[in-house]
């Protein structure tokens, strides 16, 4: 048996390993990150980015049981704003019935309204 957290600011995400007896079961929540590194806070719109709304709140707090049943846990640390970590790295759209696709590095959020503080860019 083992436990092992992995939090750090040098990576991406965050991985809650397994209490007890290991089962095969990886759970990825790739959308429940809130923050925005410091270098690249200044591109985005101040005001949308204290609560970005295509995040999954609290999904990983719901699923904070799946560890002591034996399955690994991996959770975003950073918005899908800054990358959204299940979509194509050449931003190929996953639906075609018509929503707003957001690519790897989205521009636009679920709304399709500049997420990018517009002012910001050239």
């Amino acid at each position: 048996m083992w436990t092992l957290q992995i939090i750090s600011n040098k990576m991406n995400f965050k991985i809650s390993r397994i209490q007890g007896n290991e089962v095969p079961i990886l759970i990825s929540i790739p959308h429940c990150g809130t923050e925005f590194p410091e270098e690249l806070k200044e591109q985005y719109n101040p005001k949308l980015i204290k609560a970005p709304d295509d995040t999954d709140w609290f999904v990983q707090q719901l699923y904070d049981f799946a560890p002591s049943m034996g399955m690994t846990m991996v959770s975003a640390k950073y918005s899908r704003w800054v990358i959204d970590l299940n979509r194509d790295p050449q931003s190929k759209p996953l639906y075609t019935d018509g929503r707003i696709i957001t690519a790897l590095c989205p521009t636009l959020h679920s709304l399709a309204n500049p997420c990018i503080a517009i002012a910001n860019r050239n």
